[in-house]
């Protein structure tokens, strides 16, 4: 038995873990792009709607409610 025979697949397989792993960790980082991306969007969005119950209603507060049921998510919002 050469050396080569009992080397080559464990070289193979350490490529092939390798490629796996890069690809994942790419996979990875646009997950946090995403997310950053949809936080950054949200923050905006509910302070754009504070600031338009500032101005608009001659400075009344804004007054939001969170809820996470089990059938998904639902947001109110309301000038107060």
């Amino acid at each position: 038995m050469s050396v080569m025979t009992a080397i080559e697949p464990t070289l193979v397989r350490r490529r092939v873990q390798d490629a796996l792993d890069d690809a994942v960790l790419r996979f990875d980082g646009w997950w946090l792009v995403l997310l950053a991306a949809l936080l950054v969007f949200g923050v905006a969005f509910l302070a754009s709607l504070a600031l338009w119950c500032f101005f608009s209603n001659g400075g009344r507060r804004f007054s939001g409610s969170w809820k996470w049921g089990k059938s998904g998510v639902s947001v109110w919002l309301e000038c107060l």
